[in-house]
């Protein structure tokens, strides 16, 4: 083999390489960065509807609201803090609503988290809310990552029912 050629193959090599480095640190980069935006999604989402809760308790304000939510989520239920129902669809173990996590969560009085994004999601508090009697809970299915939910404020505490 001539050194030309030599010279060549030591190119392609290396042109090779660089190449595959740069297609797996992209394809790295991609995959961060999308999880990145669902991690923003969310945080988004959670202070939204913090920011609605408080704002929508002043009594007698009755307002819809649409929240965008992550692809990975197909369910986001709401719990009533401190009304922790045993007999409810969620914990009923017999039940095909059953959801084991929010349920210990719930059952414990030290912890304070009332809004929960399924499967997997993180759950987290979002202010003082009900739901009308006898209800001690809400979840809604998440069509084209959309919730949407009507809050009425009550004073003290904003009530959260489904939109139909």
């Amino acid at each position: 083999m001539k050194k030309a050629q030599v010279d060549k193959v030591f190119i392609y090599l290396i042109t090779l390489i660089i190449a595959a480095l740069v297609l797996f640190f992209g394809y790295k980069s991609i995959v961060s960065m999308k999880e990145n935006a669902a991690r923003v999604t969310v945080l988004n989402l959670r202070t939204a509807i913090t920011n609605d809760v408080d704002v929508d308790s002043s009594f007698g304000t009755v307002k819809i609201h649409s929240y965008n939510v992550p692809a990975d989520f197909r369910e986001a239920c709401f719990v009533e803090v401190g009304r922790y129902d045993a007999d409810a669809g969620i914990c009923d173990i017999n039940s095909a609503n059953y959801k084991p996590v929010i349920c210990d969560s719930w059952a414990d009085a030290d912890v304070k988290q009332n809004l929960f994004l399924l499967p997997g999601g993180e759950p987290y508090y979002i202010g003082n809310i009900t739901f009308p009697a006898p209800h001690t809970y809400l979840c809604l299915n998440l069509s084209f990552n959309t919730l949407k939910v009507r809050f009425r404020g009550l004073g003290d505490q904003t009530e959260i029912t489904a939109v139909e």
